[in-house]
C-alpha cells in the first residue's frame, strides 16, 4: 500500500504541467458575443426606414420654411391682386346717368307668352319715368324672339309702353335681335345717322351695353333701371366676366 501511495506520488511530480487551454472564437462568435451585450444590430431596412423618416421630417419643417420665406416677396403681390379681383367681382356696379338724350333705346329682356318679365318690366318701367320727365321723343324696345314663340320682346314692350300712354308714334320696336350687340345694331338701323341715344338698362348690364354701343360707334351714355331688391350673384359675375372679355378683346363693329 505504502509502495503505491509512493509511486502515485512521482507521478505527479513528474508529469508536465498542462496550461489551461485557450478557445479562440471565430468572428461570428465575437459578433454573437457582442450582441448578447449590447442588443442586435438593426437590419439594412430598419435603418432605410428610420433615414427616410428623418428625411421627410427635415423636408417638411425645414426646407419650406426657408422657400416660403424666400417666396413671400411674390406671394404678397399675387395675394393683394387677388384681393382687389374679389373686390371688383363682389361689387355692386354702379353708372352714372349722363343727360337724357331725346331717343332712348331700351335694351330686351326675356318675354313670357306676350308678357314682359319681372327684368324687362323694371326696364320698361324706367323707361316710361324717364319719358314722362320730359324731354324725350323716340323710345326704341329691342329684342327678338325664341324660337317657336309667337312674341317678341320689342313688340312686347312696346305694347307694355303704348298702354301705359305713349303715342305709338313715340315708339319703334326691333323685334328681331337676340343678343345685346343685336340689340345694338338693330337700334342703330332704324335710328338716323349719328342719333344721340341713351341707354336703358339695369345697372348690371349697362356697363357692358355703354362698351358695346361705343364700339359700334354709337354716341351713347346710360340711365340704368335697378336691380332687384336680392339680385341674382350668378347674373352679377356673367355681366363682370362678360365686360372684362369685351374690354379686353376690343370688340368692333
Amino acid at each position: 500500500m505504502r509502495r503505491q501511495r509512493e509511486k502515485k506520488a512521482m507521478g505527479e511530480a513528474t508529469a508536465p504541467h498542462r496550461q489551461p487551454e485557450r478557445r479562440k472564437l471565430s468572428r461570428e462568435a465575437r459578433v454573437s458575443a457582442q450582441g448578447a451585450a449590447t442588443g442586435p444590430l438593426p437590419s439594412c431596412p430598419a435603418w432605410r426606414a428610420k433615414f427616410t423618416t428623418l428625411f421627410i421630417f427635415s423636408s417638411c419643417y425645414g426646407a419650406p420654411m426657408t422657400t416660403r420665406g424666400a417666396a413671400l416677396p411674390f406671394l404678397l403681390p399675387v395675394l393683394l391682386g387677388v384681393l382687389a379681383a374679389c373686390t371688383w367681382l363682389l361689387a355692386r356696379p354702379h353708372v352714372a346717368a349722363g343727360p337724357t338724350h331725346p331717343t332712348l333705346v331700351v335694351l330686351g329682356a326675356a318675354q313670357y307668352s306676350g308678357r314682359p318679365s319681372p327684368a324687362f318690366k323694371r326696364r320698361l318701367d324706367h323707361a316710361l319715368s324717364v319719358y314722362r320727365a320730359g324731354g324725350v321723343q323716340t323710345i326704341v324696345v329691342t329684342g327678338g324672339r325664341q324660337p317657336g314663340d309667337p312674341y317678341t320682346e320689342g313688340e312686347v314692350g312696346a305694347a307694355y309702353l303704348r298702354a301705359r300712354g305713349v303715342p305709338g308714334s313715340a315708339l319703334i320696336a326691333e323685334a328681331r335681335s337676340r343678343t345685346t350687340a343685336e340689340n345694338l345694331r338693330g337700334a342703330r338701323v332704324l335710328l338716323p345717322p349719328g342719333t344721340p341715344v341713351t341707354l336703358i338698362t339695369d345697372e348690371a348690364h349697362a356697363p357692358r351695353a355703354l362698351v358695346l354701343a361705343r364700339a359700334l360707334g354709337l354716341t351713347a351714355n346710360a340711365n340704368p333701371s335697378p336691380l332687384s331688391r336680392n339680385p341674382d350673384l350668378r347674373y352679377l359675375l356673367r355681366e363682370k366676366f362678360a365686360l372684362l372679355g369685351y374690354t379686353l378683346l376690343g370688340l368692333r363693329g
